[in-house]
C-alpha cells in the first residue's frame, strides 16, 4: 500500500444507498483508488456515490494530470503501469487496479476510468444496488448484518 498523504477526502453519499458487496472488498477497492489518487493525482480528492439504475456507482476523482489516453485501454491489466514521470519515481506492482476489477466483477459489477473535468482522473466502480434497510450492509454471503457501527452509505465506512 502506498503511504498516506494528509489530503482531505470529501465524501458525498446519500444515506439510503446500499450495495451488494463484502465491506472488506469495498475497503480494498476504495483504498486502491485513493492510493492512486494520492500517488499520481493532486488534491482535492472526492469520493461520490449515487444510484444509477440497478447499480450504486462510486467515483474517486482527483485533479492531477490524469491517465495518458493511450494507456487507458490497459489501465486495469495486471502488472501494467503507465510510463509517466510520476510512475517512474514511485513504487508499485501494477496490481492494484486489476484487483479492483476482479473484486467488482466477482459481485457482477464493473470498473472504468474517465477523465475528470476540468482536469485529473475519475475512477469508477459500479456495484449492484440492494434494497436499503435501517443500518444494514449486505455481505458477501447475502446475509444482512445489522450493526450500528456500520452505515448504509458504504463509502463512508471505508473512510
Amino acid at each position: 500500500m502506498r503511504p498516506a498523504k494528509n489530503w482531505p477526502v470529501a465524501v458525498t453519499c446519500a444515506p439510503e444507498l446500499v450495495a451488494v458487496v463484502d465491506p472488506s472488498h469495498l475497503t480494498r477497492i476504495l483504498d486502491n483508488y485513493k492510493g492512486n489518487a494520492f500517488t499520481c493525482g493532486h488534491p482535492p480528492v472526492h469520493i461520490e456515490a449515487e444510484r444509477v439504475g440497478d447499480f450504486v456507482e462510486l467515483r474517486v476523482r482527483n485533479h492531477g494530470p490524469g491517465v495518458p489516453p493511450e494507456f487507458v485501454p490497459r489501465l486495469f491489466t495486471k502488472f501494467d503501469r503507465a510510463d509517466t514521470p510520476t510512475t517512474r519515481t514511485t513504487q508499485g506492482t501494477g496490481l492494484g487496479l486489476s484487483i479492483v476489477k476482479g473484486l467488482a466483477e466477482a459481485k457482477h459489477g464493473d470498473v472504468r476510468y474517465q477523465p475528470n473535468e476540468p482536469q485529473g482522473g475519475c475512477f469508477v466502480v459500479r456495484l449492484p444496488a440492494a434494497v436499503p434497510s435501517h443500518n444494514c450492509v449486505i455481505t458477501d454471503s447475502n446475509k444482512v448484518a445489522h450493526d450500528t457501527s456500520e452505515t448504509s452509505c458504504l463509502p463512508a465506512h471505508a473512510e
